[in-house]
């Protein structure tokens, strides 16, 4: 089982090379050709193994309970077959958790019921931020401040305002407005790509929107309090009372 498993795992690894390719023309309809003719087989294997355990194993014993899991779970586990988006592990979703099961200590109390779902939706953004290497407080900040000018929310996802900030033509720096929210890097002032070091001592992209601190208006107090909520510990359960 172990071995079928590792060559699952060894499959993805040779789609994930033939996708950094640009030579390679991998993509969203060859990734799933390569799935059900490399991986189905695999999960074939996989699945008379576990057949046959359901009938040899006592019902209530650890491998008997994984198993159980297993044959019940059959669908959720084999759909990645279809869908060149979902992974064979949930590790990015775990990471993403990590940070609140660090701090929830702090975070015990979240005001209301109402509050701790309002706390979820805003760990959720700031964990899809990360995840597509977006500077968190830019993101919300431009998009409060768009949403109650009637733009479409389905358009100020993560992933959309990523390509839209890559797509829109880098503005020249003005010296007569010297008042610009700054960073360390110019490419950081005018919204472009940078490597940010990290604790690691490694560098990862990160992007950030540029900001004249005239243009300051009431989406920065209401990034102040969710900044509040999803970063400052004890004091957020005051912040999700309102």
């Amino acid at each position: 089982m172990l071995k079928l498993i590792q060559n699952l795992f060894a499959i993805e690894r040779k789609a994930k090379v033939l996708r950094e390719d640009p030579d390679a023309s991998f993509g969203a309809v060859e990734h799933p050709a390569l799935r059900r003719e490399e991986s189905a087989p695999l999960i074939e294997k996989i699945r008379e193994c576990t057949e046959s355990w359901s009938v040899e194993v006592l019902p209530r014993s650890a491998v008997g309970k994984a198993v159980g899991y297993m044959r019940n779970q059959w669908a959720p586990l084999t759909r990645f077959l279809e869908d060149p988006e979902l992974t064979l592990d949930n590790n990015a979703a775990e990471r993403a958790m990590r940070h609140v099961v660090l701090g929830r200590r702090n975070w015990t109390f979240a005001g209301s019921a109402e509050g701790g779902r309002r706390a979820a939706k805003i760990y959720s953004i700031v964990a899809t931020c990360h995840q597509h290497g977006l500077d968190p407080f830019a993101y919300l900040r431009d998009v409060i401040d768009r949403l109650p000018r009637g733009h479409d929310p389905a358009t100020l996802t993560p992933a959309v305002w990523k390509a839209e900030q890559l797509n829109r033509p880098a503005p020249l720096p003005d010296p007569a407005n010297p008042r610009v929210y700054t960073h360390t890097a110019q490419t950081r002032q005018l919204g472009m790509t940078e490597r940010i070091p990290n604790s690691a001592g490694s560098s990862s992209p990160r992007l950030s929107l540029p900001c004249n601190a005239s243009s300051a208006s009431s989406a920065d107090f209401a990034l102040a309090r969710i900044s509040a909520i999803s970063l400052c510990g004890r004091s957020s359960s005051f912040c999700m009372y309102s």
